[in-house]
């Protein structure tokens, strides 16, 4: 699939925004796979879908990515979708204990 290679300004936090310490990165933007959005930060693989194109961004080029590669992110997302969805019965079952304490040991 074609995808739209770009470079992006994000920052970490408020502070840094305020700052203007960012980091340029670089993102995988694929239209036809509803606005999929990859890029590497600090090591980490992330991606997400629904990339809003109105963002400032500078365009650096179009590049391929091969469709079992965009068929595996495509699917990581899903599965992710599907764990997230989970979390209203874990908030359930975390919701009825009582927070534990902290055992401060002899010397405290």
């Amino acid at each position: 699939m074609k995808a739209l290679l770009i470079g992006q300004m994000v920052f970490e936090g408020s502070i840094a925004a305020i700052h203007n310490m960012g980091h340029l990165i670089k993102r995988l933007i694929i239209t036809e796979a509803d606005n999929l959005c990859i890029n590497i930060f600090t090591g980490r693989l992330y991606a997400f879908t629904g990339f809003n194109s109105e963002n400032d961004y500078e365009l650096l080029g179009e590049v391929d990515v091969p469709d079992e590669l965009v068929k595996k992110v495509q699917d990581y997302l899903e599965a992710k979708n599907k764990f997230d969805a989970l979390k209203p019965q874990f908030e359930r079952i975390f919701g009825n204990r009582r927070k534990p304490t902290r055992d401060k040991g002899e010397g405290s």
